[in-house]
């Protein structure tokens, strides 16, 4: 026997549980329907449905036709006057397309007995209370968003108002105005992957602040300094501008090999030919310092310390290889020596006198005549010679003798090892030399004249003798 139906239904939203739900609680997927089922195989005295029956519920785009989006077949039970009540379950397990989108009119339909194919007709639709699910995607940004944005109650664009306002994307415990669990890409150019941020780039990498472009802001720009050649061989591909137009260039130097030196470029603007200049580390890690039309490396630090101008390959703490030029004087202090006799010299540009060692009273105690022994200096060994370094001629003395005679005249290097002769301290020796040769020339002066006198005695006596008649 067939049967027809008459319905007698109430759409009720779960308002209540919506209500009272905590701020970012799941909104409830479900919604309450209760009808009336009636068997009017006699039209005229329509009898109800009572007990369990299976009854289809199923939602359209459209009334007649559209699509199905959602479907459910629920067991209810009907009370003496045929009423029931059930629950629509809309989660995603009875959806039959990616979400059910409350923002657009949608149509109820009912199927009894299932299987028959008699259909609630005309379908219904869905009216007022269940558009509040439309509220849901607030929260999980379900569908697309209306023309302006969602809405709050108030009619304007959702906002943060309060202080315990909190969004939270991917999580439902945000603790703090806007909490995202995972990746951010945003089609502006700004993506976040496990801490790494890119700026105008999808694909940070293992870079923390990952920027491709220009960042402009009252300080200046951050992004990319193209190639001017200005710099030879030395790429700048980042750079931070000021808002004067000098720059700050961040790059390398390709050193062949598959190897390139890290190196920071200095960009002045304003002038027809910008000045420039670049300091960078060297794959052999020296420190060096570029400058001028090439950007030719002019100074140089290797990792001992010392420091080369004009050389790349210092040989000493400080090597110049070029002319120097001074102004004024020029003082070294701290120069090796023997006995401290000679540890500073100084050059007076203006006259061209040079001053050696510290001769002032106020920087010596413990003062005594110097003893003068002929036969150590005698002992001193001049000598000419070839330097190994040069081939070339010299005349000195060598430092292993003196020291053996004057050792407060011979300086030492780190090893211990006799290095060099304090000639300025020679000639203290030699001035004592002849001092004590003067001494000895007053003495036999004195010597001869007293001879002188005894012989012009002996002379006149003799004289005075042979005049003497015999």
């Amino acid at each position: 026997m067939s049967k027809k139906l008459f319905l007698a239904f109430i759409l009720v939203f779960l308002l209540s549980s919506l209500i009272s739900l905590p701020s970012f609680a799941a909104v409830p997927q479900k919604m309450n329907f209760q009808g009336r089922l009636l068997n009017i195989a006699n039209p005229g005295s329509p009898t109800p449905e009572v007990g369990g029956r299976d009854v289809k519920f199923t939602i359209w785009t459209a009334d007649p036709g559209g699509t199905q989006l959602w479907h459910s077949t629920n067991s209810v039970s009907c009370d003496s006057q045929g009423q029931f009540s059930t629950v629509f379950d809309l989660s995603m397990a009875n959806q039959d397309s990616p979400y059910l989108d409350f923002s657009k009119p949608m149509w109820l339909d009912i199927e009894f007995p299932v299987g028959i194919g008699s259909h609630l007709v005309p379908r219904q639709p869905l009216e007022t209370v269940p558009y509040a699910f439309y509220a849901a995607t607030a929260e999980t940004v379900v569908g697309s968003a209306p023309a302006g944005g969602w809405k709050d109650s108030s009619g304007i664009t959702v906002e943060l108002v309060t202080s315990t306002d909190r969004v939270g994307i991917g999580t439902a415990s945000p603790a703090a105005k806007l909490h995202v669990a995972g990746n951010i890409i945003a089609e502006s150019g700004i993506s976040w992957f496990g801490g790494n941020v890119g700026i105008g780039t999808g694909t940070p990498g293992d870079y923390r602040l990952k920027v491709n472009g220009v960042f402009s802001g009252t300080c200046g720009y951050l992004g990319t300094h193209t190639g001017d050649g200005l710099f030879g061989t030395t790429a700048f591909p980042s750079m931070i501008e000021t808002p004067g137009g000098n720059r700050v260039l961040f790059g390398y130097r390709d050193a062949g090999g598959g190897e390139y030196s890290p190196r920071v470029g200095f960009l002045q603007a304003g002038n027809a030919t910008p000045a420039k200049a670049s300091i960078g580390l060297e794959t052999n890690g020296k420190l060096s310092i570029g400058a001028g039309p090439g950007n030719g490396t002019v100074m140089t630090i290797d990792q001992a310390g010392n420091v080369g101008i004009g050389t790349v390959n210092p040989r000493a703490t400080f090597d110049v290889a070029g002319t120097t030029s001074l102004e004024g004087y020029l003082s070294l202090s701290g120069l090796p020596t023997g006995g401290g006799a000679f540890n500073q010299l100084t050059i007076n540009v203006a006259n061209g006198l040079v001053y050696v060692g510290n001769s002032s009273l106020r920087y010596k105690h413990d003062i005594k005549d110097f003893d003068y022994d002929q036969a150590k200096f005698i002992g001193l060994r001049p000598v000419r010679f070839k330097w190994n370094s040069t081939g070339l001629d010299g005349v000195g003395l060598i430092a292993e003798e003196v020291v053996r005679i004057y050792p407060e005249l011979v300086s030492f290097n780190a090893a211990g090892q006799p290095d060099s002769v304090n000639y300025d301290g020679i000639s203290i020796v030699l001035l004592k030399a002849v001092q004590e040769q003067q001494k000895q020339i007053e003495e036999q002066k004195l010597q001869m004249q007293q001879l002188q006198t005894q012989n012009n005695d002996l002379k006149s006596r003799i004289e005075a003798l042979e005049k003497t008649p015999k």
